[in-house]
């Protein structure tokens, strides 16, 4: 990774960064995580095509797509690497930002490796330090809880409409995740395209 690609991903919105110090960017640790593990060529899909490919890994039918194209969407599911995958998809799919909790935060759509023990097991001892969760609107989640912006807080939010698919949940668990986590998502997902 060079400084050159960091400041055009910061161009063309792919990479966040939390604020700028004089004319440097300061980047949060898990956002260029959740950048690298979503790197890749070629042309990223549609919206309706990235939601075609998350219906079909989640439960293996889409209604977004038909005959040749979903013949072919299938055979790049089946082929692509998570990298790819995450790439095509558009990555986390939203804004993404990180707040240090000033109180208790409650009521929130839990995303990625705070809501993937249902689909996958882990032996973990004790809370998680950091929580990931989705809001529809980063302006209005910031007037409602009481939350400061922190490159290292707890808090990872990512601004999107809500989305609880399977495959939405590991793909956000591979980006944001440690690396244990990241790797048992990306397994999951290769299996579920394998079985399409």
């Amino acid at each position: 990774m060079t400084t050159h690609q960091v400041r055009a991903a910061l161009r063309d919105g792919t990479l966040q960064a939390q604020h700028a110090f004089g004319r440097e960017p300061v980047l949060d640790d898990i956002a260029v995580i959740a950048w690298k593990r979503s790197r890749s060529r070629g042309r990223r899909w549609s919206q309706r095509a990235s939601q075609a490919a998350l219906d079909l890994l989640s439960t293996g039918t889409t209604m977004h797509f038909t005959g040749s194209e979903l013949s072919r969407l299938r055979r790049v599911l089946r082929t692509a690497t998570p990298h790819h995958l995450a790439y095509l998809a558009g990555g986390l799919g939203g804004t993404w930002a990180r707040y240090r909790g000033l109180e208790t935060v409650t009521g929130l759509v839990p995303i990625g490796p705070s809501a993937v023990s249902d689909i996958i097991r882990f032996d973990t001892v004790g809370p998680r330090e950091m929580s990931f969760v989705e809001v529809d609107d980063l302006n209005e989640f910031e007037t409602r809880a009481l939350v400061a912006p922190d490159g290292e807080g707890d808090l990872g939010v990512v601004e999107r409409r809500p989305d609880r698919r399977v495959a939405r949940v590991l793909l956000d668990t591979y980006l944001l995740g440690d690396s244990r986590e990241s790797t048992a998502a990306a397994q999951a997902l290769m299996e579920r395209a394998r079985d399409l």
